[in-house]
Parts: structure tokens; sequence; C-alpha cells
């Protein structure tokens, strides 16, 4: 099975330094539940291809920005 996948720190608002506003918070609740998951997911193929017997088992997760555009 694949390890957790690491998740930054929920944001922390510059405005009131010590909390985080509404909708930061849920895109960082929103981005978590994606990487729960693809982790699932991805134990699952990884158990699959090592059950059919493969030595080794690689799985890329290709990985955007937001701030990047979309290579569609």
């Amino acid at each position: 099975m694949v390890g957790a996948l690491r998740l930054a720190p929920a944001p922390r608002s510059r405005r009131f330094g010590t909390g985080c506003d509404a909708l930061a918070y849920r895109r960082w609740l929103i981005a978590r539940g994606w990487n729960a998951i693809t982790d699932e997911l991805a134990g699952r193929e990884i158990d699959r291809r090592l059950n059919a017997g493969e030595k080794i088992v690689c799985i890329e997760l290709p990985y955007l920005e937001e701030e990047q555009e979309m290579p569609w």
C-alpha cells in the first residue's frame, strides 16, 4: 500500500495571523480529500500489479499548481 501523500498544513490568513479565511480552508479541505482518494486508488493499483507478479511498480502522478496553465 502507498504511504499517505503529504499535504501542506492548513493555510493561515495574512490578515489575522493565526486564523485562516473560510475560502482558503475550504480549498485545503478539498485538496486533502482528493489526496486521500488518489492515495487509495494508487494503493489499489500497486497492489493489483504486485499480485499480478510485477516485481517493481511505479505510478507517476502529474501535479499542476493553480498558477500553471492547463496542458490541454
